[in-house]
C-alpha cells in the first residue's frame, strides 16, 4: 500500500462556511445516512494484509491484528441539502461496535483515490494522507469520531470524497468490529451515520427604516470615523471591532440629505430573536456608556455564548419599548434613536456578536464567523465611511440603503 503522510492535512480547515439556510439557532444538525441500496450507495469494504487479501464487503467493518492485520474502508455519499448561508462546525462519523471484547486504537486515513467493492486489488494501490490516531471503541454500542477535517475538505475544498479508512494501531491480537452500511438488518438502526454540526447565519437587515431610505454611515467597523482622518473610535476596536454607527441623516431614493432632528427615528430589530437583556442606566456613562439599549439573541435559546447576537445602543429617553424575554421579529421597533450613554450626538451603533464575541485585537480574528455575516446585501466589513481623505472627511461619504420595514 503507498503510504504518503501529510501533517498539514489536520491544520488544513479548523472551521468552514457554506451556503446554507434554516432558521437561525444554536447548533444544529443534519444526518447523513449510509444506505447500500440506493442509486448512489455507500461502500465499505475490509481486507487483511495475509488473509483476505482481495478484500470483502459484507455487514461488517473489521479493524485489528494479530499476524494478520485488518484495515477497513468506508464511503458514505455526502448529502447535505441545507440551503441559504451557514457556518459549518464540523462533522462526526458514528459507527455501531459489537463484540469488540479487546477493542484497539486506530489510524484514520483520507483516501486519495476511487476503489471499488467488488475488485480484489485495487486497495493495494490506494495513496492517503494519515490523519492520526484515534480511541479504541466501547465493546458494544455507538462509537464517534470527528471527521471535520475530511468533511470540509470534501464539501469546501474540492477534494473527492472517496472515504475514510480505519488501520488498527498495534498488531497485538485486539480487534474492532463496526457494521458497515450493508449490516446489520432491520433498517437504519445501527449503520454508520454522519452528523454535520452547524448554525444558520441570520438575514440580518439594517436597524433603519427604508422604504427608499439611505443612511450615513459614521463609523465602520474597526473605528475609522467618517470626519477623522488618523483618529479610530474605541468602541469599534478590540471586542467591539464589529461595530457600526449611523447618523440621523437619511437619503430618500438618492435625494439629498435628510436631517431627522427632532423626530423619533425608530430603531428596528435587524433579525428575528429573543430579547435577551435591556439597559437602562444612561445616566451615568460610566456605568453604561451604551446608555438605553437592547440586546437580541438571534437563536431565540438566550444564551450569548451560542449562535449571534446584536446589541443596539444609545436609544433616546425612556428608553426600549420591549422588555427582556420579548420574542422580536425582523423590523420590530425596540426604540428610539437618541444620544444616551457615552454619546456625543444622535446616532445608532449597533454590535454584532457570534457566540459572545464581537472581534479581538488585532483585526477581529477571534470572531471570524462575523466576516461572512451580511446586513442588506453587505458584508458587514464591507461598510466604510469613504476612501479618500478629502481634508474635512473621508470621501465619498456613503449613504447605505436599508430594506427593513418597521412594525
Amino acid at each position: 500500500m503507498k503510504i504518503i503522510k501529510c501533517l498539514k492535512m489536520s491544520a488544513l480547515v479548523l472551521s468552514g462556511f457554506f451556503l446554507a439556510s434554516n432558521a437561525a439557532g444554536s447548533e444544529q444538525t443534519y444526518t447523513i445516512w449510509s444506505d447500500w441500496s440506493s442509486q448512489t450507495p455507500s461502500q465499505n469494504k475490509w481486507f487483511g494484509n495475509y488473509y483476505v487479501t482481495g478484500g470483502q464487503s459484507d455487514g461488517t467493518l473489521k479493524v485489528g491484528g494479530w499476524g494478520d492485520q485488518y484495515t477497513s474502508m468506508i464511503k458514505i455519499p455526502l448529502n447535505f441539502p441545507v440551503p441559504g448561508r451557514t457556518i459549518i462546525n464540523g462533522a462526526d462519523l458514528h459507527l455501531y461496535s459489537y463484540g469488540s471484547s479487546r477493542p484497539t486504537t486506530m489510524e484514520k486515513f483520507f483516501w486519495l483515490n476511487p476503489w471499488s467493492e467488488t475488485s480484489t486489488s485495487d486497495h493495494w494501490n490506494l495513496t492517503y494522507y494519515d490523519l492520526g490516531s484515534v480511541p479504541a471503541p466501547v465493546a458494544n454500542g455507538w462509537y464517534s469520531m470527528d471527521i471535520s477535517t475530511e468533511f470540509f475538505a470534501w464539501y469546501l475544498y474540492g477534494y473527492q470524497n472517496y472515504g475514510i479508512g480505519l488501520f488498527p494501531n498495534n498488531n497485538d491480537n485486539k480487534f474492532n468490529y463496526f457494521y458497515s452500511p450493508k449490516g446489520p438488518g432491520g433498517g437504519l438502526s445501527l449503520r454508520p451515520f454522519i452528523t454535520v454540526r452547524y448554525e444558520a447565519i441570520p438575514n440580518f437587515k439594517m436597524p433603519l427604516e427604508g422604504n427608499g431610505k439611505a443612511w450615513k454611515l459614521t463609523t465602520q467597523p474597526g473605528g475609522r470615523e467618517y470626519d477623522k482622518q488618523f483618529e479610530t473610535d474605541p468602541a469599534h476596536q478590540g471586542r467591539q471591532y464589529y461595530s457600526i454607527d449611523f447618523s440621523h441623516f437619511y437619503s430618500l431614493n438618492g435625494g439629498p440629505a435628510v436631517d431627522t432632528t427632532g423626530t423619533d427615528v425608530p430603531i428596528l430589530a435587524a433579525a428575528g430573536g429573543v430579547v435577551y437583556e435591556v439597559g437602562d442606566t444612561y445616566r451615568n456613562p460610566t456605568l453604561d456608556p451604551n446608555g438605553y439599549y437592547v440586546r437580541i439573541d438571534h437563536d431565540y435559546d438566550g444564551n450569548p455564548n451560542t449562535g449571534f447576537q446584536t446589541v443596539y445602543c444609545h436609544m433616546k429617553p425612556p428608553g426600549p419599548i420591549v422588555h427582556k424575554g420579548d420574542i422580536v421579529t425582523q423590523g420590530k421597533i425596540l426604540g428610539y434613536m437618541g444620544t444616551t450613554g457615552d454619546s456625543t450626538g444622535v446616532h445608532l451603533h449597533i454590535t454584532f456578536y457570534f457566540q459572545n464575541n464581537a472581534g479581538t485585537l488585532p483585526l477581529g480574528s477571534d470572531s471570524a464567523q462575523l466576516n461572512f455575516a451580511a446586513m442588506d446585501g453587505y458584508l458587514l466589513t464591507s461598510y466604510t465611511v469613504g476612501e479618500t481623505w478629502n481634508g474635512i472627511v473621508w470621501y465619498p461619504v456613503y449613504y447605505y440603503l436599508s430594506s427593513n420595514i418597521p412594525h
